[in-house]
């Protein structure tokens, strides 16, 4: 399940870049400034907002399941690693 999803992301990021290549027309933007340039790129793509949110949903379950759970239950531990 793991492997499907970072699969996903990955995919997710590599499409994400292609379209900013299309979009800028190939000029590499970052040669300007790279770092402020490359966080603006990373930021506003479809691969980072999918990220974010991912972690806003695991920080959501581990919430959850502490209520109900210990630190020792196998499904709080795995949420808290990924």
């Amino acid at each position: 399940m793991k492997t499907k999803r970072l699969f996903f992301i990955l995919v997710i990021t590599f499409i994400s870049s292609l379209f900013s290549f299309a979009q800028t027309g190939g000029k590499d933007k970052a040669s300007q400034n790279p770092t402020k340039s490359n966080q603006q790129a990373v930021k506003s793509s479809p691969a980072y907002a999918e990220l974010l949110l991912r972690r806003t949903e695991l920080a959501a379950q581990v919430e959850d399941m502490q209520v109900d759970y210990t630190e020792d239950y196998p499904k709080l531990k795995e949420s808290r690693y990924e």
